[in-house]
């Protein structure tokens, strides 16, 4: 819901388009549509605060397209976006837009900040100092698709698969044994993890063995996330 002071001359057209004349929130045969056309100061307070069934939305189409693309970049860079603030500095009124994030190639959270504005009608309807998440500021990023075991063991590419924590190895070391692949000396992978050999860096290769991910990366290998497989 949206009130009626807040939305904009587009976002009242589509609403009477949608809705007939009868279904008007003001009385009296007037109409909402030619009136904000016109002359939006006729409208008392009290039709003002009359609410419409409109999304309101916090970022505008241009803000939007901004930070998603920020958003893909971190994704990218094997990072996950936890927030999004909009801050002020106290000494000079300046705006910016403050990105907390999680690598996880050092498992750290870390933060960074955007280009200071000095517009106050940017990011407008974002309150200062408070956290948003993706879902909130309506920041989608397409799930793609995610590799089975059997694409990754037959690629012809050289590709390699990053677990940050161990909890991620033994879960792709099981689905590797119940496709029945094995280490290349024949062990079973649900039997010997060896993550212990590179800890948080450690990749498991298509070639039925492990490395580090900065000497994988340093290869030209393409490194998957964990969360980039399905192990189904």
């Amino acid at each position: 819901m949206k009130k009626l002071r807040d939305c904009t001359e587009e976002e009242v057209k589509e609403y009477c388009v949608k809705k007939c004349c009868g279904a008007c929130p003001l009385n009296h045969g007037t109409c909402l549509r030619y009136v904000f056309e016109n002359d939006k100061t006729m409208l008392s307070d009290k039709a003002l605060d009359i609410e419409l069934p409109i999304e309101n939305k916090i970022l505008d189409d241009e803000e939007k397209e901004y930070l998603t693309g920020i958003v893909k970049l971190y994704k990218k860079m094997h990072c996950e976006v936890n927030h999004i603030d909009k801050c002020c500095r106290p000494y000079d009124n300046y705006y910016y837009i403050l990105i907390c994030y999680t690598n996880n190639i050092s498992h750290q959270i870390q933060y960074v900040s955007l280009p200071i504005f000095a517009n106050a009608e940017m990011y407008k309807n974002m309150e200062l100092d408070k956290e948003y998440t993706l879902e909130q500021l309506g920041i989608v990023i397409e799930e793609k698709h995610k590799m089975t075991i059997d694409e990754f063991f037959n690629s012809k590419d050289n590709l390699a698969i990053h677990c940050n924590t161990e909890e991620k190895a033994n879960k792709l070391c099981e689905a590797f044994s119940g496709k029945k692949y094995r280490w290349f000396d024949g062990k079973k992978y649900n039997e010997e993890n060896r993550y212990e050999w590179y800890g948080k860096k450690t990749c498991y290769i298509n070639n039925n063995c492990l490395s580090a991910f900065d000497r994988v990366k340093k290869g030209g290998w393409t490194i998957l996330e964990f969360e980039d497989i399905d192990l189904n």
